[in-house]
């Protein structure tokens, strides 16, 4: 298991689980740009399940509060989605569904996404973009593999900018576990 985490400092800033893979970008007001940015060593592969054994839903758990330089929470209207960019691509491929209202992270606490009961609303599947699929069931993958040839972004567009040291940004360890490639 990996974690995969970016959180307040306490000292104005923003700390990241794992700096050497994770990192934490400003978005671009009004436009779909990433904010968090995961990016394998060279030789091995970053596995994201899409079923955990939490929840009865499909998807990768992202538990997050985004908001912006005021503290205020981003507007609920904002979509997120997941993209991977293989060297290979001139753009990145959307391999989820958009969660196109982010309503129920504004509103809920970190620990109340994490919960049991509630993780299912957390959670973005992704869908079969292409052969970093792993075996599929039914429409939708098991997981996806990004290669430390890659890099798997999350993407925002916002009305707001996010603020990293006013936010907090988790990735269920549960589902992410690190491979050799070799």
């Amino acid at each position: 298991m990996v974690g995969i985490s970016i959180v307040k400092d306490g000292a104005g800033g923003y700390a990241v689980s794992q700096p050497d893979i994770v990192e934490a970008k400003q978005n671009s007001v009004g436009h779909a740009t990433p904010i968090v940015t995961i990016d394998p060593e060279r030789g091995t592969f970053l596995r994201f399940m899409n079923r955990v054994s939490k929840g009865e839903q499909i998807g990768l758990p992202l538990y997050m509060k985004l908001r912006d330089t005021n503290g205020a929470l981003i507007p609920v209207n904002s979509q997120v989605d997941w993209r991977i960019e293989q060297v290979t691509d001139d753009q990145p491929i959307v391999i989820s569904e958009e969660a196109d209202n982010i309503s129920y992270w504004n509103t809920n606490s970190i620990t109340t996404q994490r919960d049991t009961e509630n993780v299912d609303a957390v959670k973005i599947p992704f869908k079969t973009p292409s052969v970093l699929a792993g075996p599929e069931t039914s429409d939708a993958p098991k997981n996806i593999n990004v290669p430390g040839t890659a890099k798997l972004h999350l993407y925002l567009k916002s009305q707001a900018q996010v603020d990293w040291a006013e936010s907090e940004f988790f990735v269920e360890s549960e589902a992410v576990s690190k491979h050799s490639s070799r």
